[in-house]
């Protein structure tokens, strides 16, 4: 039974991650994130209840799930910016922070993965890194050639 609950875990973060097009190195979080949304799924087996409603005994809350590596703006707080830095990032949504409120987000110009609160998701947009990337470099290389 733990094999191939293993088995399927490993399946689902496999399809995470190259759907998403998220780097292999997040495959902690997106592990992390499988879990979390496993636990919330109704189950057959326990006549469409979910493994949360058995544990905490009422159902989970649907409203706050977004998709894994879409695009999301983290709004920085006051004393991280100046009056002339932008108020919102650009991250990579990649999951739920487990011990508090909060989606996990990485930033890649910091190159840090941090939890936030405030923040909004583009649901639809996936978070390119590698095309971002390339941007940020083509203009770094344009200026100073």
């Amino acid at each position: 039974m733990a094999k191939r609950k293993n088995h399927h875990l490993l399946d689902v973060v496999r399809t995470l991650l190259i759907k998403c097009c998220v780097l292999f190195y997040f495959w902690c979080e997106a592990l992390s994130t499988t879990v979390y949304l496993i636990n919330r799924l109704p189950s057959p087996n326990l006549n469409n209840d979910s493994l949360y409603f058995y544990l905490f005994e009422h159902a989970p809350n649907y409203s706050n799930l977004y998709n894994f590596g879409c695009v999301c703006f983290v709004h920085l707080l006051a004393h991280k910016r100046n009056k002339l830095t932008a108020q919102f990032v650009k991250c990579a949504f990649l999951g739920y922070a487990r011990t508090q409120k909060g989606f996990l987000c990485y930033d890649p110009y910091a190159r840090q993965t941090c939890v936030f609160r405030d923040v909004i998701f583009f649901k639809s947009a996936l978070f390119s890194h590698t095309t971002d990337f390339k941007i940020s470099f083509s203009i770094c290389f344009t200026t100073f050639s």
